[in-house]
């Protein structure tokens, strides 16, 4: 993890090891960059108490750059 690293990163890596362990390896390895960081997005928004409001921003813009740039999908709002 990058030195100095908010509590919102260290969540965000640590839900990556948590969906990892959820599916196991072989599953992990295969699936899209999309599906794991639509998992992330999924537990932060649902611990969103943990997080200001500039830190929900900065990670919804994060998942929605993915979705648009990378997959040609349509942002994810939120109200």
């Amino acid at each position: 993890m990058i030195k100095n690293s908010t509590e919102l990163i260290a969540f965000h890596e640590m839900s990556h090891v948590k969906h990892f362990e959820e599916v196991g390896e072989v599953v992990y390895k295969n699936l899209k960059d999309l599906d794991k960081e639509m998992y992330v997005w999924k537990q932060i928004l649902n611990n969103r108490s943990k997080w200001t409001k500039v830190e929900l921003n900065d990670a919804l813009k994060s998942i929605n750059r993915l979705r648009v740039k990378k997959y040609d999908l349509e942002p994810i709002k939120i109200k």
